[in-house]
């Protein structure tokens, strides 16, 4: 947004880690590419992790008759191909940028980790289990398209566990984790 484009600009500078989200159906647009080459080493940002957003979306068609309409392995498919994709992208960014090097070479280095499936559908329904009647519209698709094309991951107590999972918020939590254990090595950088 234009108008919180300084702002967010000023934060970066103070920040040590950054999550750039970005929709898995359009992984790495320019926007996002742009604005990580604004956060690289200039900024002084020394982590970065990518969100895959709205992964939900990618669990049907090939992908899921690729898995053999297994969840986890749909989602390690879509983890596998978003990472194999950024690497390739950040390969030729870093030739471009050589500036950028040191951030590339830890993406390029440790791609599978730094790319986390996430769903805020998905956290959104999980959070609001218990009082389905304030579901929305969108909610409401996505749980049965979920449940139609994963059944035996949505039905019975099984798609709590599915649905956490697919929100991809304990996998945020523990890089953040990860990060904040290295935080005096950061700060010294």
């Amino acid at each position: 947004v234009k108008s919180r484009e300084k702002r967010t600009e000023d934060y970066l500078g103070e920040c040590d880690v950054v999550f750039v989200v970005s929709p898995a159906g359009e992984f790495l647009s320019k926007e996002d590419l742009d604005l990580m080459a604004h956060i690289s080493g200039k900024k002084g940002v020394q982590e970065v992790f990518l969100a895959a957003s709205r992964s939900d979306q990618q669990l049907y068609g090939s992908i899921k008759d690729d898995a053999n309409g297994q969840l986890l392995e749909a989602v390690n498919l879509i983890k596998s191909q978003l990472s194999s994709q950024a690497k390739e992208v950040f390969i030729q960014k870093k030739k471009q940028n050589p500036e950028c090097a040191e951030m590339y070479d830890k993406l390029i280095n440790n791609m599978e980790k730094r790319v986390v499936i996430t769903s805020s559908i998905c956290d959104a329904l999980l959070q609001h289990i218990d009082d389905r009647s304030s579901w929305d519209e969108d909610m409401k698709f996505a749980f049965s398209r979920l449940g139609e094309e994963y059944p035996d991951y949505f039905d019975g107590s099984s798609y709590q566990e599915s649905l956490k999972n697919l929100s991809g918020v304990s996998k945020v939590k523990d890089n953040i984790a990860d990060v904040r254990s290295i935080k005096d090595e950061i700060i010294e950088k």
